[in-house]
């Protein structure tokens, strides 16, 4: 680190006295500093991700902003990790010999178990409780201590469908299946796997849930265990219990389900291995110009900087796209504003860690800000923004669920942009970025997006990149700066000033739309 120190400085001081609005070379040398070698591609708990923390924080200083934090710009907290136990056994009446990773994954962050968990499984249909939309699944009944077998999805959904159709809400979310289950008091909790309301294949959950898994314990611990089981597996200890599958899952579509006990027990001996992980959010504030600005309105601008790492092999995962594009807005924004805006509105600028290990670090902030959260007005997060050229049209991921989605359209049509409805909404996009823990907290979000109209095939590049580059080496200066054209980096820059000018306008904080799961 000695090493790097006077380069660091360098680039600090120049950025410094660079003019004043945000230039695309600005934005590049963010991007050329966070994404090389140096960094290493910014991995939890690395050496690499405490040097980007390290210029994030630099930049923030030489902008002139406050720490956010007290009189620190970090706010550090702990990650437990949790490395499944792939000699896992799992005995469910009906299904022996069950084997892990082909038939069943379970997770746990818990260290004090016994060698041993059993439970009463009981079926739940979806398990949603949604008392905005006349849905309620458990119907009063006492799951406590029960084994939760559990439908990922929502009822109904097709086009026309009860919840929003083909498009998943958070009740179809398997993190909200898991949530709900803990609420419950469940001792276990298993979703039951199929493809197509899934959306996704069981390799993509033997893959996921194989690896090490993170979470804040004082935030959230879970059930005991939590899982999956694939269809056919279910089909086995339905038809043990004497009933049948396909049936009950008939059932469970209808507002009149209620839970199935199965009167059969499930039993699970594991032993996965822990460990804690410390990493840190980076933020500075810019206070409101106000003769009392702890009582005025705070926008809060996010942008994780925390990546993948690097590989066994010594490969780096430089993350150019995925997040130092957005982190780059983020520490433009905040020079920008510090130096050139003077508005009646707390910015808070906040780098957010682990959001690839499950947004933890925006969970932590979101759930302990350096602010009043009831003065919060908005999250407005840069995630994996445009590198490829400008567009016509812009969306907002998100937006569309509070009267976030109005001060989106106007921001987009003050700079002379089309503002269209957020495309590829079946993705669920807007639970897979940090927003979706400020809305989790109350907090309307959003996720600016550029549209798929321009001159030089952005969206084309946008779906490459998806498809070739995301999560990959090749998301790397060398590849990705080959033809990029930041100026759609800056676009959405500029946007995002927009919105904090128009929001800076408001006389009051923007409501989640009637009927929204959040602002219940």
């Amino acid at each position: 680190m000695k090493i790097l120190r006077p380069a660091f400085l360098f680039l600090c001081l120049n950025l410094a006295a660079w003019a004043q609005p945000i230039s695309t070379n600005e934005l590049e040398a963010h991007i050329r500093f966070i994404a090389s070698p140096v960094t290493q591609g910014r991995g939890l708990g690395s050496e690499g991700l405490e040097i980007a923390s390290m210029y994030i924080e630099s930049q923030f200083r030489e902008a002139g902003l406050k720490p956010a934090f007290g009189d620190s710009y970090r706010q550090e907290f702990e990650l437990l990790g949790s490395t499944p136990d792939p000699k896992a056994e799992l005995q469910l009446p009906g299904a022996p010999q069950l084997k892990y990773g082909q038939d069943f994954v379970v997770f746990t962050s818990h260290q004090d178990l016994p060698d041993e968990l059993k439970g009463e499984l009981v079926y739940c249909g979806y398990q949603i409780e949604a008392p905005e939309r006349e849905w309620d699944d458990i119907k009063g009944a006492d799951l406590k201590g029960k084994v939760l077998l559990v439908e990922v999805n929502e009822p109904g959904n097709e086009e026309g469908g009860i919840f929003e159709g083909p498009v998943m809400t958070y009740y179809g979310r398997w993190t909200y299946k898991y949530e709900e289950a803990a609420r419950l008091g469940a001792r276990g909790v298993l979703l039951i796997h199929n493809d197509k309301r899934a959306t996704y294949g069981w390799g993509v959950v033997k893959n996921s849930w194989s690896l090490e898994g993170f979470t804040i314990p004082e935030e959230y611990l879970g059930s005991p265990f939590e899982g999956w089981v694939t269809e056919s597996v279910a089909e086995k200890v339905f038809a043990k219990a004497g009933l049948d599958y396909q049936n009950e899952l008939a059932r469970a579509e209808t507002p009149d389900f209620k839970p199935v006990p199965l009167n059969l027990q499930a039993a699970l001996q594991f032993a996965p291995t822990f460990r804690t992980v410390e990493t840190t959010n980076v933020g500075a504030l810019l206070p409101a110009q106000s003769a009392k600005p702890e009582q005025a309105p705070t926008v809060v601008i996010t942008a994780h900087h925390d990546h993948i790492g690097m590989s066994k092999d010594g490969e780096i995962y430089s993350g150019v796209v995925d997040n130092t594009s957005a982190t780059s807005v983020l520490l433009s924004l905040a020079r920008y504003f510090s130096e050139e805006e003077k508005l009646p509105i707390n910015l808070l600028f906040v780098a957010v860690s682990a959001e690839e290990q499950g947004l933890w670090g925006s969970r932590y902030l979101a759930a302990n800000p350096p602010v009043s959260k009831e003065k919060i007005w908005a999250n407005i997060n840069l995630e994996m923004t445009n590198i490829w050229g400008p567009t016509k049209d812009v969306y907002a991921i998100g937006a569309d669920k509070s009267e976030l989605d109005g001060v989106a359209r106007e921001a987009a049509e003050k700079i002379g942009l089309r503002y269209i409805e957020e495309l590829d909404k079946e993705n669920g996009f807007f639970f897979r970025s940090d927003q979706f823990s400020f809305a989790r907290a109350g907090i309307p979000g959003l996720w600016p997006h550029e549209g798929p109209t321009s001159d030089n095939g952005v969206l084309d590049k946008r779906r490459g990149y998806r498809a070739g580059h995301y999560h990959q080496t090749s998301d790397s200066l060398e590849v990705q700066s080959t033809d990029w054209d930041l100026q759609g980096t800056l676009q959405i820059a500029d946007w995002v000033i927009a919105m904090v000018e128009v929001l800076a306008e408001r006389s009051e904080r923007p409501e989640w739309n009637e009927g929204s799961a959040f602002g219940r």
